[in-house]
């Protein structure tokens, strides 16, 4: 095999369509092709039509653009000349060169492991010029005729088809190994009418396709592919056992984490059992009936009641002092009414203004009097002790909680102290103005020590409303009067602009009798003058206005004076 000549790496120009002026491009004469320059001129030639069903003698002519031709002579043209003389003429170039080029090809490679692992690629053939031995020209291989049959130098057989009308079709592409198409059908006529142009088309430059080939399967190209590919597949068997031993390594921890799971909620499962029933509506409204029906919540209506009546202090002042819900408020052994009202009159009420209240404290006590449901202190024991395990390792569950529970457990387990900071909040409000927190902490500074201060607090709220509420209705009323007083203001202006307007064209009116055919204005004054001025007499505005005058438009005058734009006076 040889290196492809330099012709074939010079691309060709776009091929044209073929042109029909042409008919016959190759005349036959003792079993040859010749092209028309290359024979006698006329019936000297000595030729016939290559086309074995006419056979017609042919005639060495030249066409109008110059370019020699055949023609019948003395019959029509036959409609298979042209392809019958250029496939001929193809195949003949071939055999006289004992060379061609071979098409690009692609070896697609594959390897597979026994677990199912399968890598593809591929190696790559350039085109070659090769040379052909034994060739031959229609030769039967089976139930087939190639248009050329011959050997390599390796002893490969290889087939050739030559596409001038009709590509290969039918069985011949899928069954004949090693077959490949030269594509003729849009050579140029130029192309087609100069021998040696088309011996490089044929030989090189025209464009050419394998169908079946497995002439490059077994060259060291591919079969290096091919160990690569088993190389890197070895590499792969590797990668996939460390992924499925990871993998089996993940099930197993997350099959013991699930086991755990189900072992550390089994020590817990009547206390779940509970919060899941008071996360429901219905569960909550029960436990507040049952809070209800304590003795001890009537008792304790009745003595606030009394003690805000006895300073006066209205009934919707109590709302926000006790009895105030909130989240989990039914977690102690009693109703919110009566901790609540514990917390103020026995604990706030009985401490100085400016003591600092620790929420921890508040909670101990309200414990120690009235106890907390057990299952809610022991989930919330649980939860805070599993968050400060994973803050000190540092694991994700520190935001949840217990890591044995689903994320909505972790969120419905109350925390009495959240609820007593809750509460504490509530009183630190500025309309209620009891307590008074310390930044963000958990500590809070008492302001109102006693039920009187509150009620003085209340009252001093009140009179600074009613006074607020006073400056801002003597505030809304001088808006008013100021804006009634502007409108007014407003009002005059236009009103004195109505009546300059008017003027103004009443004495432009004036001139335009008096014989003036154009006059000047001032947009500012309105003030009207006849002759060419440059600044207004009576304000001084330096922006004079012209206007043509004539009877026309007398009607609208005054209407084109007052739409005029008005300029403030001059500083």
């Amino acid at each position: 095999m040889e290196n492809i000549p330099h012709a074939a790496r010079e691309p060709l120009p776009s091929i044209p369509n073929r042109s029909q002026e042409i008919k016959v491009p190759f005349g036959e004469r003792d079993g040859r092709l010749y092209p028309p320059g290359n024979v006698e001129r006329g019936l000297a030639c000595r030729c016939i039509c290559p086309d074995p069903e006419c056979g017609a003698d042919l005639v060495a002519k030249r066409s109008s653009r110059g370019l020699p031709f055949f023609a019948h002579h003395n019959r029509s043209e036959c409609k298979r000349g042209y392809e019958t003389a250029l496939h001929r003429m193809a195949k003949q170039i071939i055999d006289d060169a004992k060379a061609v080029t071979l098409p690009e090809h692609s070896v697609r490679v594959q390897a597979t492991s026994p677990e199912g692992i399968t890598l593809t690629g591929s190696a790559d053939f350039p085109k070659r010029h090769v040379e052909l031995r034994d060739i031959m020209l229609e030769r039967r291989v089976e139930r087939w005729v190639p248009d050329l049959s011959a050997k390599l130098k390796n002893k490969a057989n290889i087939f050739i088809e030559i596409y001038v009308s009709h590509a290969v079709d039918g069985e011949k592409p899928e069954k004949l190994d090693n077959l490949f198409e030269i594509n003729l059908s849009k050579l140029s006529e130029e192309v087609v009418s100069d021998l040696e142009k088309l011996k490089e088309a044929v030989l090189i430059s025209a464009p050419r396709k394998w169908y079946r080939c497995s002439l490059y399967d077994d060259l060291d190209k591919a079969r290096q592919a091919r160990d690569l590919l088993r190389r890197r597949l070895a590499d792969e068997k590797i990668k996939a056992l460390d992924k499925r031993k990871a993998q089996e390594a993940a099930d197993k921890r997350e099959r013991e984490i699930n086991q755990n799971k189900l072992r550390m909620r089994s020590y817990y499962a009547e206390e779940l059992e509970k919060l899941e029933a008071m996360t429901s509506p219905a569960g909550i409204i029960e436990r507040h009936e049952a809070l209800a029906s304590d003795p001890q919540l009537l008792t304790a209506q009745q003595w606030v009641e009394a003690k805000f009546s006895a300073l006066g202090i209205s009934k919707n002042h109590t709302s926000p002092l006790v009895n105030i819900p909130s989240k989990g408020d039914w977690i102690f052994n009693t109703h919110p009414l009566v901790w609540q009202a514990f917390v103020l009159f026995g604990i706030i009420f009985k401490s100085q203004p400016g003591f600092t209240l620790h929420t921890a404290t508040v909670l101990k006590t309200i414990e120690g009097r009235y106890g907390t449901l057990p299952w809610v202190k022991t989930l919330d024991k649980l939860k805070r002790s599993q968050k400060k395990q994973g803050e000190e390792r540092n694991q994700w569950y520190a935001d949840e909680g217990a890591w044995f529970l689903e994320h909505e457990e972790n969120q419905a387990i109350i925390s009495p102290y959240r609820v007593v900071i809750e509460y504490l909040d509530a009183l630190s409000r500025p309309q209620t103005g009891i307590l008074s927190r310390i930044h963000n902490s958990p500590k809070f500074t008492i302001k109102l020590a006693s039920l009187n201060d509150y009620a003085r607090f209340q009252a001093q709220r009140e009179e600074e409303q009613a006074s607020r509420i006073e400056s801002l209705i003597e505030e809304q009323a001088q808006d008013e009067y100021r804006r009634k007083q502007k409108e007014k203001e407003k009002q005059e202006t236009r009103d004195q602009r109505d009546l300059d307007a008017k003027r103004c064209a009443v004495e432009l009116e004036a001139a335009l009798y008096a014989g003036a055919s154009q006059a000047s204005f001032c947009p500012c004054c309105r003030s009207v003058f006849t002759t060419a001025v440059t600044e207004c007499s009576e304000c001084g505005q330096r922006q004079i206005r012209t206007m043509e005058l004539n009877e026309s438009e007398l009607e609208t005058l005054y209407h084109r004076v007052r739409c005029s734009p008005c300029l403030d006076r001059p500083s």
